[in-house]
């Protein structure tokens, strides 16, 4: 039985040793660095636009407005010409002298 106790005495001293479960604020930090390198690595498609995929929706918009435009000359009776710049572009309409702009009520 002293055996018994003797052991029991001994195992309780050798567990008073607190070992801590978890993460050390270091070990987080890497993780958080290493993943952050990992992202900046790989192109997520969702955040950056296609550049091809915005033309083709101008391009699709564009062949809209152009068929909206010819169905109103047609309706009116009217001639459209179109003006295009660098960075615009304007449905004009010929009176029978000089080019008018339509207003934009008139699609």
């Amino acid at each position: 039985m002293s055996q018994i106790k003797l052991f029991i005495s001994q195992h309780n001293i050798g567990s008073s040793v607190h070992k801590s479960k978890g993460f050390t604020l270091l070990e987080l930090l890497l993780v958080i660095v290493v993943i952050g390198y990992l992202v900046t690595m790989v192109r997520l498609p969702s955040l950056a636009p296609d550049p091809f995929e915005l033309t083709e929706k101008q391009a699709a918009r564009m062949t809209h407005l152009v068929n909206l435009a010819s169905e109103y000359a047609v309706l009116n009776n009217m001639q459209l010409g179109l003006a295009v710049t660098e960075d615009r572009f304007a449905f004009l309409v010929f009176d029978g002298e000089a080019l008018a702009t339509i207003p934009r009520t008139a699609f």
